[in-house]
């Protein structure tokens, strides 16, 4: 069958459901890097292929017109929706955020591992670029769309430096011009947050791009500092400058994705987002809720939510991606990236590398919490894996893929991690089977350690001198957390042991080209006595 064929009967059965599956599509072929780009302009004439025709084609009516009218209408999950905003002939994919700041908010912009060139033309960012699923502009056209209602929406503003400390900046009212205004920052009013102002300073101002020059300097600001922006002489912010770590050398000042009043102009910072949504002036009533759930925790009044990805599997889903999970013994939802597809399915990711794009050389903190995105690298963080094992036993399956694409795994019948009181102990290790190699017996009884928290058996600490972390003993057999190198063999003796491996697979000194590691329940379960 042919490809695009394949495609087209993929998106109608996931339109079945909700428009929303879309996000599957592009997500479910994120690892195959050498066919992405092909497979992406593929998904997008579809796409338009489908909004030019009856196949699935709904009445204008019954598409939200922003993320604020998807949550409205009882949608409360983050992730891809279709919507189309009055006035528009068109509608288009968006991604929603569902909960900042009361929820609704529609990303147009969103950075944070470095992965699309962001210097580009007029018309890329009038259209927009990159993908809604990883790193992406939204495009003018839409923003204005989105906008139009002059002083209507509100915008905010989020970023993360690399110690992971937020920011934001909210402005009250925002709204972007037309193209004949040049895509103006024609409103914006009411600034709040710790990030600092570094926005009204454009107020007014055209949008400019490196080959249209609608600045007042005397230079063309974009080419100058090599980012588009609405441009005034020339700015105290970029978000769409180069994506580098921290804090650059003197020649790089203004050339990075900064803001100015947090962190300065020669730091590149982490993360950025910005968003939009409509204003409101009453309380959101979502439907099947009444006006008193205002008055209490969402939590009385909302459907249980599925513990695990099993329980999401159980229900009947069949679409590996991102769902909301709430285990047993924990007080607060998140967000996790199911498989359904490899051994039975039902899986939950705690770790997926596959480009190099996420750095893993953190601190401790960072690793309790989680970091990277669902949509590419990350870890999901040890205080999470504790409550989806620390209670029950899991299992825990490592797929490992080297440089010539061939695989191997290793399988653990059962699986649980300890408390942060015990250290995130690698406390139970079941039976291991595949083809991998046994190389996290080794680790069994050890608390996790990080370059700033020693908990390993060695005089040394393990996590700095293979610059890693890990559930180290003395020091360990394998490393997935280690360095990415983007070849094989780290021919260095200084870098072996240093990169991401499986020693049984590959050797110490070979870097692998993929690694991912997934916990579900037992088949036949286990109660772990409680530990505090």
């Amino acid at each position: 069958m042919d490809l695009k064929v394949q495609f087209v009967l993929i998106f109608l059965l996931a339109h079945k459901v909700s428009l929303e599956k879309y996000e599957f599509l592009k997500f479910s072929v994120r690892n195959n890097k050498n066919r992405i780009n092909e497979l992406e302009e593929q998904v997008q004439e579809i796409w338009d292929y489908i909004n030019s025709t009856q196949v699935v084609k709904a009445s204008k009516n019954n598409v939200p017109k922003s993320c604020k009218e998807v949550l409205d209408s009882g949608r409360n999950i983050s992730g891809v929706y279709n919507i189309q905003p009055k006035n528009t002939s068109q509608s288009f994919m968006v991604f929603c955020n569902m909960e900042l700041k009361d929820g609704g908010w529609t990303y147009f912009l969103n950075r944070f591992d470095g992965s699309v060139d962001f210097y580009l033309d007029w018309e890329d960012y009038k259209k927009g670029f990159g993908n809604v699923n990883g790193e992406f502009w939204l495009g003018l056209q839409h923003l204005h769309e989105l906008t139009s209602d002059d002083g209507k929406n509100e915008l905010l503003v989020e970023l993360v430096d690399w110690n992971n400390t937020k920011a934001y900046a909210h402005y009250s009212s925002f709204a972007i011009g037309s193209e004949d205004e040049g895509f103006s920052l024609k409103v914006l009013e009411g600034f709040s947050g710790d990030a600092g102002d570094s926005l009204s300073v454009t107020k007014g101002m055209k949008f400019s791009t490196r080959d249209k020059d609608q600045d007042e300097g005397d230079a063309n600001c974009a080419q100058l500092f090599g980012g588009a922006w609405w441009h005034k002489n020339c700015m105290a912010a970029l978000l769409t400058g180069k994506y580098m770590r921290e804090t650059v050398e003197l020649d790089q000042k203004n050339k990075v994705m900064y803001w100015y009043t947090f962190r300065g102009t020669q730091y590149s910072l982490k993360e950025a987002r910005m968003m939009v949504k409509p204003k409101t002036s009453k309380p959101r009533i979502a439907m099947g809720q009444t006006l008193m759930c205002n008055f209490f925790p969402n939590r009385y009044f909302q459907p249980q939510l599925p513990k695990h990805c099993k329980d999401v599997q159980t229900s009947g889903k069949t679409i590996s991606g991102f769902y909301r999970i709430q285990p047993q013994h924990s007080t607060e939802s998140f967000m996790v990236l199911c498989d359904f597809e490899t051994r039975g399915g039902g899986w939950t990711y705690i770790l997926n590398r596959f480009d190099g794009s996420q750095n893993f050389y953190l601190n401790w903190s960072d690793y309790k919490a989680g970091f990277g995105n669902l949509a590419g690298e990350f870890w999901l963080g040890l205080e999470l894996l504790y409550a989806l094992t620390g209670y029950e036993a899991n299992e825990l399956l490592v797929e490992l893929v080297d440089w010539d694409d061939k695989k191997a795994f290793a399988h653990y019948n059962a699986f649980s991690v300890g408390s942060e009181r015990e250290g995130y102990i690698l406390r139970i290790l079941g039976e291991y089977s595949g083809d991998a190699g046994d190389d996290l017996s080794i680790s069994l009884g050890r608390k996790f350690s990080t370059r700033d928290k020693d908990q390993d058996s060695s005089p040394e600490n393990c996590a700095v001198l293979y610059s890693g972390a890990w559930w180290y003993n003395n020091c360990m057999a394998c490393q997935l957390t280690g360095k990415y190198l983007k070849t094989k063999d780290s021919t260095l003796d200084e870098l072996a042991g240093r990169v991401m491996y499986w020693n049984s697979f590959r050797g110490v000194s070979y870097s692998l080209k993929q690694a991912r590691m997934m916990v579900r329940p037992r088949r036949e379960n286990l109660t772990l006595p409680h530990r505090n």
